[in-house]
């Protein structure tokens, strides 16, 4: 069966069908995909870029694509016994901020965006259309796919983006560390519908990227590292997080279960009979319930090592040990690394604030040589709980600006560097350089985004583009992401389109080639990375530039010499 399509006269609805059945209907600007699973109406909708450019993008919102059972692995949807109106987005899942969204746990739903260009080439021979696959970041406990405005990119780039949500905190990470509640239920959401239902909206099923930033991002390596996905996607894109970025195992998972179900007052302890407790609570007591983490950077709702999705311990960015078995899918797919100058922002917005609280530290002013103390500690305590002090004094020697250590300031930019280098940037380079190995099939970039969006730091101290906010340029700067007023007749709001027009090109071609510099031109040739030379491509307003060896000092500090300082003293 081939895709066919009906032309539009103005006014009038596009129908695109499996088969030779052609449907009419009286909604103007509707479109209607006869697929696999059942017909879906949606729309199109109008989209102006920045510059004034406007292109037209079908919208179909809310699509279920699994049925969720508490605890368990998801089951697709069945299919549709009448037409499915995807109009609106659907039901956030169960979450401590919907953001006015009405919330239920039926809510495995995703959304695509289909250019023109595909809607107006339908049944031609025309080859099919990449697609990227949008995984939204929010610490594995908040977030929806349409909060992210992808239509912008989806019509600058002509690829189609198909967002989802997914089971998230405990109703999506929870684990019991046995077969009762093994965990990764948000993970397993993801992987169901697109790669056999996104060719009946015009995309090809061989060309699809998976991307996530942040925690988005760590469920994007997991997906690289589970042999069974082989096929299921040929490029991976990785921004702000990895699963190096963020803890993602628990020797105490069990124990967060725990925790939880005494929250909402179960008493019985075993596997079975916490499952069974809360299974039979409301999923408001759940998320409500209050689950204090166990370390600074710890998070109790992330995926776990569950024998089954995820095989083996990722540990961490500087002794991360991973085998030819963990890596070979990762190896066969065209990879994108890369993190934002100043991503350790998101640990300043989390626990700092509440440890300056304590020591009455006013961080408008900086950060004091105390709270600089105590960050060491916790990234260290992060990193391995048996720290000697000749590790922290090694820490502390690498992030003081020496030109003056007291200065509250530099003190503050040097917490934001020491946080973003071990949980963002170092975990972007080692995965870099793991996917590099003996690897003359596929290619692997690495960015490093430099370029603050206006009016976002919440610090003055803090420079550099603050977690996950590149998001906002990758995204054409729409007016959802961007709160203050744009005049490109100002020249300096003009290079700042500029970045988004050069950052946007560059994605959306390794979209469709997994080459970032090609079919579209480009500024600045992208050089994958290699083992040699370690390229990056350094990306702000004023300087768009493939380096070498981005942040060398630094990566050598965590990769090379901080764990023969860590081995000299534990042989003491």
């Amino acid at each position: 069966m081939r895709l066919t399509a009906l032309a539009r006269p103005p006014g009038t609805c596009l129908v695109l069908v499996l088969a030779t059945l052609i449907y009419s209907l009286a909604v103007t600007d509707a479109v209607v995909v006869n697929s696999g699973v059942g017909e879906i109406l949606g729309e199109m909708i109008n989209v102006t870029l920045r510059d004034g450019r406007q292109y037209s993008v079908a919208r179909f919102y809310g699509i279920p694509y699994g049925q969720a059972q508490r605890f368990a692995k998801p089951t697709p949807k069945a299919k549709f016994t009448e037409r499915f109106e995807a109009l609106k987005v659907g039901p956030a899942c169960p979450q401590s901020n919907p953001k006015g969204n009405v919330m239920s746990e039926d809510c495995l739903s995703l959304n695509i965006f289909v250019p023109d260009a595909t809607i107006q080439t339908a049944g031609s021979s025309t080859a099919p259309t990449p697609v990227l696959f949008w995984i939204h970041g929010g610490a594995f406990s908040n977030g929806e796919g349409h909060r992210s405005p992808v239509q912008y990119l989806a019509a600058f780039g002509n690829i189609i983006i198909v967002t989802i949500n997914f089971r998230l905190g405990p109703l999506g990470f929870l684990s019991t560390g046995d077969d009762e509640a093994p965990g990764n239920f948000g993970l397993w959401d993801q992987r169901l519908w697109v790669k056999t239902n996104i060719r009946a909206f015009g995309g090809d099923p061989d060309k699809i990227t998976v991307m996530g930033a942040a925690s988005g991002g760590a469920c994007v390596t997991f997906h690289a590292m589970y042999p069974s996905n082989q096929g299921l996607f040929q490029r991976i894109f990785v921004a702000s997080g990895s699963a190096l970025a963020v803890p993602t195992y628990h020797e105490n998972a069990r124990q967060y279960a725990k925790t939880l179900a005494k929250q909402v007052g179960c008493t019985a302890m075993s596997s079975s009979e916490i499952v069974s407790c809360l299974r039979q609570k409301s999923f408001d007591d759940i998320i409500a319930a209050d689950v204090p983490a166990t370390g600074s950077f710890d998070l109790p709702w992330t995926p776990v090592v569950d024998g089954d999705y995820i095989q083996s311990v990722p540990i961490n960015a500087v002794t991360w040990p991973p085998s030819d078995a963990d890596l070979s899918l990762l190896r066969s797919v065209d990879a994108m690394f890369g993190s934002c100058s100043a991503d350790g922002s998101a640990h300043v917005w989390t626990w700092m604030e509440d440890m300056a609280q304590e020591l009455n530290v006013n961080l408008k002013l900086g950060v004091t040589e105390d709270l600089f103390d105590m960050t060491v500690e916790e990234v260290l305590s992060a990193h391995d709980q048996k720290w000697k002090p000749l590790t922290k004094d090694a820490v502390l020697y690498e992030y003081t600006a020496w030109e003056d250590p007291e200065d509250l300031y530099a003190l503050g930019q040097s917490t934001v560097d020491l946080t973003t280098d071990k949980h963002f940037f170092i975990p972007s380079v080692l995965f870099s350089r793991n996917h590099a190995v003996n690897n003359d099939q596929t290619n692997v970039y690495l960015f490093q985004f430099n370029e603050p969006k206006p009016g976002e730091n919440k610090y003055p101290w803090i420079k550099g583009t603050t977690h996950g906010r590149f998001n906002a340029y990758a995204l054409g700067m729409p007016e959802e992401r961007w709160k203050t007023e744009v005049d490109l007749n100002n020249e300096s709001h003009m290079k700042l389109w500029q970045l988004s027009k050069e950052v946007m090109t560059y994605w959306s071609n390794f979209v469709k080639t997994g080459d970032p510099n090609s079919p579209a031109a480009v500024g600045e040739h992208w050089l994958p990375f290699d083992l040699q030379d370690e390229y990056c491509l350094y990306l702000d307003a004023d300087d768009i530039s493939a380096r070498k060896r981005c942040n060398a000092q630094r990566t050598q500090f965590w990769l090379e010499f901080l764990p023969q300082i860590s081995a000299a003293v534990a042989q003491d």
